[in-house]
C-alpha cells in the first residue's frame, strides 16, 4: 500500500476511534484495573521517549481510554475460548441456509466437489456477490483488529506476511511491568507502533465505487512496517522458475506474463465515451489528453508473495471480489494472477489462525468469506463477473 493510501486509512482509523472513545468505560475488577494502569503508563512512556503513537487522539485522557479499551478487549477474547468449532459450524450452516422463499439456494455447492461444479460458475458468483453484499455491516476497525482479530492462539500478535512478532502477550507485559522493569526493557513492548493496517486489494486496484472495500477488516491484516514497503501495491503471485528476490515478509519475482500491462487498461476505462462516462476534460483538447492517457502503457510490476499466510491473503482477495462487484480495474486480474489466486487459495490449509479470525469477523461484520468456509469453492467460481459491465 502506498504512503498515500495509508495515511488516508489512518484518518478512518482515527475517525473510529472517536466513535469507540464515546462508549462508557467497562467495569472491571481491582487486579484488572491495575494492570490497564501498567499497560497505559508503558504506552506513554514509550511516546515520551520518541516512540510512534498506537493511537491519533491528542490528549492524555482520549489515548488513556483509547488503551483501556485496547486492553479489555483484548482480556475478553483471551477469557473465552481462542476459536469454537461447533459454534462457528452452527454458523456457517446458518449463513448459508435458505431462511425465506426469495432467498438463493446455496446448499448444492456446500457439498460440491471441485472437480464437479454443480451448476454454472457465473449463477454460483451472482448467488454469492447477493449473499455476501446484503449481509456485510460496518464495523469499529482499530481495536477489534489489533487486540482481538488478528491475535495468536497464545495472546502474540505477529506480522500475517512474515510471522514475525508485532506485540507479545499483554499479560506478559504488565507482569514485567509489575516487577518494576522499565518499559523499554520489555521485548516487543514497543513494536505495535511500528506495524501497518495491510489492504490485500490497495486503493490504487479500486474503480471508485462507493461500495468500496476499504473499511472491511476481511481484507486487512496486521503487518509490520517494512513487510508492508516490500508489498508495496504489488500484485500477488509467483513466476515459475523465475529468481526470486528475498524481501521482509515474502519473495518478489518478476512478473513473465505477456498478456499483463499495468496502468493501460483502467485508464482506457476512463476515456471520453468509455463505460458510458462523460470525459472529465472539456473540449478537444482534454479529449485528446485523456485518449493519450488511455493508451499509455507502464512497466509492469514485480510479483510479491508471502512467506506465510499466502492462502489466506488469497482467500481474502478473492472475498472482495465477490462481495464488492464492479469495484476493481480487470488489469489487476488477469487471467495468470488470478489462476495463482484461485489455486493458493483451494490448496493451502486454512490454519487455527485464520479460523480464528473468520469467526471473529463474521461475528462483527455479519458477512463470511466462503472461500475459508468451503476453500474449493475458488475453483467453481466465475471471478470474471466481477469485473462485467452493468447492463
Amino acid at each position: 500500500m502506498s504512503a498515500n493510501e495509508d495515511r488516508d486509512m489512518d484518518e478512518v482509523s482515527s475517525n473510529e476511534e472517536l466513535s469507540d472513545l464515546e462508549q462508557e468505560d467497562c467495569v472491571v475488577g481491582d487486579s484488572v484495573e491495575a494492570q490497564i494502569e501498567l499497560f497505559i503508563k508503558a504506552q506513554l512512556r514509550h511516546e515520551e521517549g520518541g516512540g510512534v503513537r498506537l493511537t491519533k487522539q491528542k490528549s492524555e485522557h482520549a489515548r488513556n481510554k483509547f488503551f483501556r479499551q485496547y486492553y479489555i478487549a483484548y482480556l475478553e477474547m483471551r477469557s473465552r475460548p481462542y476459536y469454537d468449532e461447533v459454534a462457528d459450524g452452527k454458523a456457517r450452516a446458518e449463513y448459508y441456509a435458505v431462511q425465506s422463499p426469495d432467498q438463493l439456494d446455496l446448499g448444492p455447492f456446500m457439498q460440491a466437489s471441485a472437480n464437479a461444479p454443480p451448476v454454472c460458475p457465473s449463477v454460483l458468483y451472482d448467488r454469492l456477490n447477493a449473499l455476501l453484499s446484503s449481509t456485510y455491516r460496518p464495523s469499529r476497525r482499530r481495536v477489534p483488529l489489533w487486540a482481538v482479530i488478528d491475535r495468536h492462539e497464545d495472546g502474540a500478535l505477529r506480522c500475517a506476511y512474515s510471522g514475525a512478532s508485532v506485540e507479545p502477550p499483554l499479560e506478559s507485559c504488565c507482569a514485567e511491568l509489575a516487577t518494576g522493569t522499565p518499559s523499554a526493557a520489555i521485548p516487543g513492548l514497543g513494536r505495535l507502533q511500528k506495524a501497518d493496517e495491510e489492504h490485500v486489494t490497495p486503493q490504487s486496484w479500486h474503480r471508485g465505487s462507493s461500495l468500496h472495500p476499504g473499511r472491511d477488516m476481511m481484507q486487512i491484516f496486521v503487518v509490520c512496517k517494512k513487510a508492508n514497503g516490500s508489498r508495496g501495491n504489488r500484485l500477488f503471485g509467483l513466476s515459475p522458475g523465475a529468481a526470486r528476490t528475498e524481501k521482509t515478509g515474502g519473495y518478489v519475482t518478476p512478473n513473465l506474463d505477456p498478456d499483463e500491462e499495468t496502468g493501460g487498461e483502467h485508464a482506457a476505462e476512463g476515456a471520453p465515451g468509455a463505460d458510458g462516462t462523460k470525459a472529465t476534460r472539456k473540449g478537444k483538447a482534454g479529449a485528446k489528453k485523456a485518449t493519450k492517457k488511455a493508451t499509455k502503457k507502464k512497466k509492469k510490476k514485480n510479483l510479491f508473495c508471502p512467506k506465510i499466510n499466502a492462502g489466506a491473503v488469497a482467500r481474502a482477495v478473492l472475498y472482495t471480489l465477490v462481495c464488492y462487484r464492479h469495484t476493481f480495474h480487470k488489469e489487476y486480474f488477469s487471467t495468470k494472477r488470478l489462476e495463482w489466486l484461485v489455486v493458493t487459495a483451494s490448496t493451502e490449509p486454512v490454519s487455527r489462525w485464520e479460523l480464528h479470525r473468520h469467526a471473529e469477523l463474521a461475528r462483527l461484520q455479519g458477512a463470511r468469506n466462503p472461500f475459508v468456509d468451503f476453500p474449493h469453492w475458488a475453483r467453481l467460481v466465475n471471478f470474471d463477473r466481477s469485473f462485467a459491465k452493468v447492463v
